[in-house]
C-alpha cells in the first residue's frame, strides 16, 4: 500500500485527491493502535515474568 501511495504521489498532487486526507488519517490511525496493542503486550509480558519471581 505505501509503494502505491508512492506511485500515486509521483503522479498526482495528493492534495488533488478527493479522500486522501481520510486515507491518511486511517493509516495513522492503524499505526498508533498496532503500536499501542504491541506495547500492551510487551509490558504484559514482563509483568508476568516479575510476578513469576515472586510468587509464594
Amino acid at each position: 500500500m505505501i509503494a502505491t501511495l508512492l506511485l500515486i504521489n509521483r503522479k498526482a498532487d495528493m492534495r488533488h485527491i478527493p479522500g486522501f486526507r481520510r486515507l491518511s488519517g486511517l493509516l495513522m490511525m492503524l499505526a498508533v493502535t498496532f503500536i499501542a496493542i504491541l506495547i500492551n503486550q510487551q509490558t504484559r509480558i514482563s509483568v508476568a515474568r516479575i510476578s513469576e519471581r515472586y510468587e509464594f
